[in-house]
């Protein structure tokens, strides 16, 4: 079997601060179980979430400073999906949710 790429439009910024970043990996128009996303933000930021079936994964991400946070998912046969958002100064949202499927 080949790998499947994902589809995304996700979210393209956040505000700095505490949150929770929900990302919903998809292949085929479904919800992909045990997907991997990543969110990485230089030397501030380093989180990990496995997506369970009944849920999207949701990284917990504090990004202290303005910048680029790069948010990589990737699951069984389905090709790694990678993009960046951008952290503005301001206060968070508790919960900020992808646009649509990666």
């Amino acid at each position: 079997m080949r790998p499947a790429s994902s589809r995304s439009r996700p979210l393209t910024t956040i505000a700095t601060g505490a949150q929770n970043l929900e990302v919903t990996v998809r292949r085929g128009g479904s919800p992909l179980a045990g997907a991997q996303v990543c969110a990485w933000k230089g030397n501030e930021v380093f989180a990990t979430a496995r997506r369970t079936a009944e849920a999207s994964s949701a990284c917990r991400s504090i990004p202290p400073l303005p910048g680029l946070l790069l948010v990589t998912t990737t699951g069984h046969d389905n090709l790694p999906a990678s993009r960046t958002i951008t952290v503005v100064s301001g206060a968070p949202n508790r919960t900020w949710r992808s646009a649509a499927a990666w």
